[in-house]
């Protein structure tokens, strides 16, 4: 598709105005149509244990489930942050 568009620039001596348009032009010609993105429905029980887990920790949980296995991730913005997170996990534990 680049080689073409080349072509005609070199061939019609475009300036960058003329450059613009045409590329406008090829751009409102593209079909815009995307796969919507499959939303998966998750277990309430899910978000509420995510919920919970948001509010303890004080940042973004996300818990990820497939048939046989699952992950959770926690987000974290430095070092500091990170070690306020495993204390607070460390402290449940102890509590537990």
């Amino acid at each position: 598709m680049l080689k073409p568009v080349v072509d005609k620039i070199l061939k019609e001596g475009m300036n960058v105005r003329q450059l613009e348009q045409y590329i406008h032009q090829l751009n409102d010609t593209v079909s815009r149509e995307t796969k919507p993105k499959k939303q998966e429905k998750k277990d309430i029980f899910i978000k509420q244990r995510e919920t919970s887990l948001r509010e303890r920790l004080g940042t973004s949980v996300t818990i990820k489930q497939s048939k046989k296995k699952g992950k959770i991730e926690i987000e974290f913005f430095s070092k500091e942050d990170l070690e306020r997170i495993l204390n607070l996990i460390d402290q449940e534990n102890l509590s537990s």
